[in-house]
C-alpha cells in the first residue's frame, strides 16, 4: 500500500492529516509543493518540515520546488507515475480557509485523479467554521492569498466520506504540528494558527473520497 500525502506548505501536513499519516507510518510519503518561505526562511521550513514526517513515521518529504504564492501543482503528475500511489491525500474543496496555492494544489491534485481512475483521492473536511478565523485573520492582515466575502458555510461541512479515529496517534500529530517551530506562537502546537484549532482536530480526521477507496487502506484506517 501505497498514500502520498500532497500539500502546498509546511505543517499542511500535519493539522490537516497528520493523524491519518501517523497511522499509516511509512506507507505513506509527505510531498509538499513550496518551502513555505512566504511565511519564513525556506532552510528552517524544508527542516521542519522533515522534522514533522519523523515525527510521524512517514516517508519523505519529497519536494515540488514551487515558488510559495505561486504554486500549481506543474510537477505533481510525474511525481505520481513515478511512486504509483494507490491514493492520495490532500486538502478540500475550500482549501481550509481558501489559500490561493491551496486551491490550486487541490485542482491539481484533482485533474491528475481525472487521469489516474485507479487512484483514490482523500480529501481533508474540517468541522464547520473552524478556519473562519483563521481567514478572518488573513483579511485583516490584508493578506492577498485568500478571497474576501466568504460566510461561515464557506469552510468545512458538517458530514464527510470517511472518518479516521486518530485519537490513539494525537501525541505524534502534535509533535508533527510542533515540527513547526517557526510557526508557533511560546512554542506549543495547540496554539497553531488560533487557540482552539488544534484541539478539534486530534479525535477524528474526516475525508471526502474522490474514487474508491482500497480494501487494503480501508483495514488500515479501520
Amino acid at each position: 500500500m501505497r498514500v502520498l500525502g500532497v500539500f502546498a506548505h509546511p505543517d499542511d501536513e500535519a493539522y490537516a492529516a497528520g493523524g491519518t499519516l501517523a497511522r499509516l507510518g511509512d506507507a505513506a510519503t509527505v510531498v509538499c509543493a513550496s518551502a513555505g518561505e512566504g511565511g519564513g526562511d525556506a532552510r528552517v521550513r524544508r527542516a521542519e518540515l522533515e522534522r514533522s514526517c519523523r515525527a510521524l513515521g512517514v516517508r519523505g518529504p519529497r519536494w515540488l520546488d514551487e515558488a510559495d504564492g505561486a504554486v500549481c501543482g506543474a510537477g505533481l503528475g510525474a511525481l505520481i507515475d513515478a511512486l504509483r500511489p494507490d491514493a492520495i491525500i490532500s486538502l478540500g474543496g475550500d482549501g481550509a480557509y481558501h489559500h490561493v496555492d491551496h486551491l490550486r494544489l487541490v485542482a491539481a491534485v484533482r485533474a491528475a485523479l481525472d487521469v489516474r481512475p485507479g487512484i483514490c483521492g482523500l480529501f481533508c473536511v474540517f468541522p464547520p467554521g473552524l478556519f473562519q478565523p483563521v481567514w478572518r485573520g488573513l483579511r485583516r492582515a490584508g493578506f492577498a492569498g485568500v478571497p474576501k466575502g466568504l460566510g461561515p458555510g464557506d469552510f468545512g461541512a458538517e458530514s464527510a466520506d470517511l472518518s479516521v479515529d486518530v485519537s490513539g496517534v494525537a501525541d505524534q500529530k502534535l509533535a508533527a504540528i510542533g515540527a513547526h517551530a517557526s510557526q508557533l506562537r511560546d512554542g506549543d502546537p495547540r496554539g497553531f494558527l488560533r487557540p482552539g484549532l488544534v484541539d478539534a482536530l486530534l479525535e477524528v480526521e474526516r475525508f471526502d473520497l474522490v474514487g474508491s477507496l482500497p480494501d487494503d487502506l480501508r483495514a488500515l484506517l479501520a
